[in-house]
């Protein structure tokens, strides 16, 4: 509690010092410090740094530059949206290996975009890809199709895009198959 309390006091400060370099009268400067030291935190709607999620621009950098902390928005190529709570040094297989662990996919089923980039690099984290605070927007793709037979040679593994899983479908149901 001490820490979310000295994140509130530091980031209220931080504030402050700001408005002021930038000329806001003094008058108002000390209405509004009485009212940011007097709201009670339940009062407040936004909880960031007593361990809600960020809901400003601004908590959500000043939580980035003192603990690293981000979440990552995941839409999925279907319409789907999962959030993640990582930090800036969390690898792409990490988060990889999350969104197996809560959607049931597997991680080398998945392809991560970020804008027109393809997060391939399982080792590399999150500041290095350069998704920060203010664009943690990632798209969830099926990595390329994956065609293979089972045991017995009477069924191929598919990706099914509408459900997101791999699916056995036997030979003699398919009507044709292309491989690129």
């Amino acid at each position: 509690m001490a820490a979310s309390l000295y994140g509130t006091n530091e980031l209220t400060r931080i504030l402050l010092e700001h408005l002021s370099h930038e000329g806001v009268p003094e008058d108002l400067m000390q209405n509004l410090q009485h009212q940011l030291e007097t709201t009670q935190p339940s009062q407040k709607r936004c909880k960031s740094l007593s361990g809600g999620a960020a809901c400003t621009d601004l908590s959500k950098m000043f939580n980035y530059s003192t603990s690293g902390s981000l979440k990552v928005v995941v839409f999925s190529f279907l319409g789907g949206m999962e959030q993640y709570d990582v930090s800036a040094w969390t690898t792409v297989g990490k988060l990889k290996d999350l969104i197996e662990a809560r959607t049931g996919i597997p991680a080398s089923e998945q392809q991560l975009m970020y804008g027109s980039d393809t997060l391939s690099n399982n080792g590399k984290c999150m500041a290095q890809c350069q998704v920060h605070p203010f664009n943690a927007n990632l798209i969830l793709m099926p990595a390329r199709p994956h065609l293979s037979g089972n045991h017995d040679a009477e069924h191929m593994q598919l990706w099914d895009m509408s459900a997101e899983r791999l699916d056995l479908v036997p030979i003699d149901s398919a009507e044709e198959f292309y491989i690129s």
